[in-house]
């Protein structure tokens, strides 16, 4: 799916035309809906702004994103734009003979690498008379070479990773994550890096936004990429408006550090992935379906209504003797996971404050 996702990107965003290493030249080569979609995912754009977004608003966001891939993404995808400037693009930076050693032990394939770099304006892709060339603009390399230059062992590459991986998990957590409560566990779990200025805060979540894919910025709160149209925002906040807000421990966040589900290592998760491999017959796809149902079942859809999303959406059924053991699934997981719709504390701990409440009575 992934893969999917970012070729897309390369697709829409690949210029047609001769290959320019200017980095004003790239951008003016964009036709009007690159440019707007390369604008939106920088993220720092307003809706007015990118509807009148130009080629000079654009070049002076791209040094900014630059030096937030280097702050807030890790190492090793670092290291793998290194790779392709160095291999693809053909460009010399100041390697170190550590940094040349590690780019060659890199096997893994890159259009991931590559589909983010194009969407932040990092690097750009032409296509002239059949012939692919991608460029990184000679103004990024130079902002690379300096890099390399004040660290050259890339030691401090990602130096605000905790803090990216935190939002992440986080949002993940409560599907609508305030401002003030990833602040409020972050200075918890941080003493050392305590931010107690609200403003600065914001800064830092914004920079973290700009090179980010796990989580949109809207207003004071970070909210879920599957939680799609405000009338769904609405629904959540409404279900959750008089409860109390779960508070994971730092273990508890650290041990989510590389889960794109918070719930994804849970036994109805793998349950669920079971039945639906033994399905579908596609360990990626059930996988891919898995995590489908666990967001709209944490944002409150009624899982009766399940049966006919995975008809409709995956051209998944079940027969008979299946579909009450999906059912019986669905239930364990609304039990075991932890809700949006309950400010991230599990069905079961629901349940529980109910009877709590029912026996103070």
């Amino acid at each position: 799916m992934a893969k999917k996702i970012f070729n897309q990107i390369i697709d829409s965003l690949t210029i047609h035309g001769e290959p320019d290493n200017s980095l004003l030249e790239c951008v003016k080569a964009l036709s009007k809906q690159q440019l707007y979609e390369m604008g939106f995912n920088c993220r720092t754009f307003s809706e007015e702004e990118l509807e009148n977004i130009t080629p000079d608003n654009l070049v002076n966001q791209i040094p900014l994103n630059i030096k937030n891939y280097y702050d807030f993404t890790p190492r090793e995808l670092f290291l793998n734009a290194l790779k392709i400037f160095t291999e693809q693009c053909k460009v010399e930076l100041p390697l170190s003979e550590k940094i040349k050693k590690e780019l060659d032990a890199i096997k893994d394939e890159l259009f991931s690498d590559t589909g983010f770099l194009m969407s932040r304006g990092i690097l750009f892709l032409f296509q002239n008379e059949g012939t692919v060339t991608p460029v990184l603009p000679k103004e990024n390399a130079k902002i690379f070479a300096e890099i390399l230059a004040s660290d050259p062992e890339l030691n401090h590459v990602g130096n605000m990773m905790d803090f990216h991986k935190y939002a992440a998990v986080l949002t993940q957590l409560y599907g609508i994550c305030p401002v003030s409560i990833f602040m409020e566990i972050w200075n918890r779990d941080y003493p050392d890096k305590q931010i107690s200025d609200k403003s600065e805060f914001k800064r830092l979540l914004k920079n973290c936004y700009s090179v980010t894919t796990h989580f949109y910025l809207v207003g004071n709160s970070l909210i879920a990429p599957q939680i799609q149209g405000r009338d769904v925002i609405d629904k959540i906040k409404e279900a959750r408006m008089n409860l109390s807000v779960y508070m994971p421990s730092a273990e508890e966040i650290k041990e989510c550090f590389n889960c794109y589900d918070y719930d994804e290592k849970s036994d109805a998760f793998r349950s669920i992935k079971q039945l639906l491999v033994r399905t579908t017959k596609e360990s990626d796809y059930a996988e891919h379906i898995t995590y489908s149902i666990f967001s709209m079942i944490k944002a409150g859809t009624d899982i009766t209504k399940m049966e006919d999303f995975l008809m409709e959406n995956f051209g998944v059924t079940f027969d008979k003797k299946t579909a009450p053991k999906f059912f019986q699934m669905l239930m364990a997981m609304g039990m075991q996971c932890h809700l949006w719709t309950k400010w991230g504390n599990t069905g079961i701990t629901g349940l529980l404050n109910l009877l709590n409440e029912a026996k103070s009575l």
